[in-house]
């Protein structure tokens, strides 16, 4: 199978007829990472985004790609030493949803990533609009969480009219529409704005996701949007300032009087703000520290503490947290079994260098952010993204 699949302009495909495998591939990605899933007995988020990832394999009649099969056994006889080390064959779990994809990557059409893509796009901006009717809801109206759910982590995300929020704080909540956490729905919304430019889809759904997408109050979506308004709008220096001088005009009008929009700007302007040599928003510095701590021979090679990763039990054994930074899979597992992510990241960093792709750039920002390449779910946007760098690229519509 070619790497470079022809390009197809949206009118040339039938948009009136659905996309099964693409349906099946938004339940996978982002349906079944809902905390709802989790206390579905046998059935958990995990093990329905496996499912649905074979059912899509049968769909394709269970053909073999000769590219993903030699990629998947490499990295499995390297993750053999490892197994070897801890003398624990489970550890390949760990990596198994990233295999899952890999196998499915090349066998996906130009149609099933485009219509996944839009059907993704659509659900989003239902999450978001939910995301904003929410925050109205709590922050202007006084409403208090109708129910709440216990995310994977213990914390309570509480539902507030049409949007779920694990943050509340005076009145004020980070929506996450069906997630665990605010940064999550942000995350995917920008992973899909990403995907949208690569696949040249309409620009007006990229514009509406990100500005919707503020609603989350994360930092790391202002710095992708600010990635992303560059690259869009700096095709000359002259319309770069003519855009950016509208911009900051817009929002000097916006944030003359009290409005929803105002609260959003000044909280995520707020979050870069310097307290004490450190931005406010900066969440992953110590976490990183930490991670580099633990870092010797033996956990660069194998990871840091088996019996803990098994068992997600590292506070117990005393270890300081040392999550979501782009040092986390090599502590976690070490570098035979989270050598993907660092390939992923590696791979999303070069095509962004060699065609100075800013967007791309913002991408591989956020996964250092969010190391979650080898994650169910996630796992599946990600991939989907990374391979849609290699297809024959056409210009984004307007």
């Amino acid at each position: 199978m070619k790497l470079f699949l022809p390009f197809k302009h949206p009118k040339q495909m039938n948009d009136e007829r659905l996309n099964f495998t693409s349906l099946l591939l938004v339940a996978s990605s982002v349906i079944f990472i809902s905390p709802f899933f989790l206390g579905m007995g046998g059935f958990k988020g995990n093990i329905l985004s496996l499912m649905v990832l074979m059912i899509i394999f049968f769909i394709k009649r269970g053909r073999v790609s000769v590219k993903s099969s030699f990629s998947i056994f490499f990295l499995l006889f390297l993750s053999l030493f490892s197994m070897f080390y801890w003398e624990s064959v489970t550890l390949i779990k760990f990596a198994i949803y990233f295999y899952s994809i890999l196998f499915l990557i090349f066998l996906l059409s130009f149609e099933d990533i485009y219509k996944f893509t839009d059907y993704l796009s659509k659900f989003l901006i239902v999450l978001l609009i939910g995301g904003v009717i929410g925050f109205v809801y709590a922050y202007y109206l006084g409403g208090e969480a109708i129910f709440s759910i216990a995310n994977e982590d213990t914390r309570k995300n509480g539902f507030y009219l049409s949007t779920f929020s694990s943050t509340y704080l005076n009145g004020l909540i980070r929506p996450s529409g069906i997630f665990d956490e605010p940064g999550a729905l942000s995350f995917i919304t920008c992973i899909t704005v990403a995907l949208r430019e690569s696949l040249g889809m309409r620009r007006k759904s990229s514009w509406i996701l990100l500005l919707l997408g503020f609603i989350t109050l994360s930092t790391a979506h202002a710095i992708f949007f600010a990635l992303y308004f560059a690259k869009i709008k700096f095709t000359t220096l002259k319309r770069f300032m003519i855009n950016m001088f509208s911009l900051l005009i817009g929002l000097l009008l916006l944030m003359s009087f009290d409005n929803p929009i105002n609260d959003v700007v000044s909280y995520v302007l707020n979050r870069f703000a310097i307290v004490d040599g450190g931005f406010v928003g900066d969440n992953r510095s110590q976490l990183l520290i930490n991670a580099y701590s633990y870092l010797d021979l033996k956990t660069f090679l194998f990871g840091l503490d088996v019996n803990s990763l098994l068992n997600l039990s590292y506070a117990d054994k005393g270890y300081a947290q040392f999550c979501c930074n782009p040092l986390t899979p090599l502590t976690h597992y070490g570098i035979f079994i989270s050598l993907p992510y660092y390939l992923t990241i590696g791979y999303i960093l070069v095509r962004s260098i060699k065609y100075k792709n800013l967007i791309a750039f913002g991408v591989f920002l956020l996964l250092l952010q969010r190391p979650y390449v080898m994650s169910y779910g996630y796992a599946v946007l990600i991939m989907i993204y990374a391979y849609s760098l290699s297809l024959k690229q056409k210009k984004a519509l307007v």
